[in-house]
């Protein structure tokens, strides 16, 4: 499922619903970490890094192996820090992030 989220949002630029966002989340509880991941990145995509950050800290708790957390910290770090978000961006990324979603 989170594939055929993945690829729906990088093939045609349609973001998941929440719903798709649930049902794949709760499809494995096995991939929940990946679910997490998946979703940090659609999040960190958008713009929406505060967010992302969130996800990537449950994908974190929940990763399964060493290589798993390593990316998933990398990734992270990699989002700019809250302040460099100043001027308005942040509340950009929220705007784009909800007209996407709903």
């Amino acid at each position: 499922m989170k594939q055929y989220l993945l690829a729906v949002h990088t093939v045609e630029g349609e973001d998941p619903s929440p719903e798709e966002m649930e049902q794949a989340y709760n499809a494995r509880p096995a991939a929940r970490s990946l679910a997490h991941a998946t979703r940090a990145d659609l999040l960190r995509r958008l713009g929406s890094h505060e967010e992302a950050a969130e996800a990537y800290e449950a994908a974190l708790a929940l990763a399964g192996n060493a290589a798993e957390r390593r990316f998933l910290r990398a990734r992270r770090a990699s989002l700019p820090n809250p302040d460099d978000l100043a001027g308005g961006r942040a509340e950009e990324a929220g705007e784009l992030l909800l007209s996407t979603l709903g």
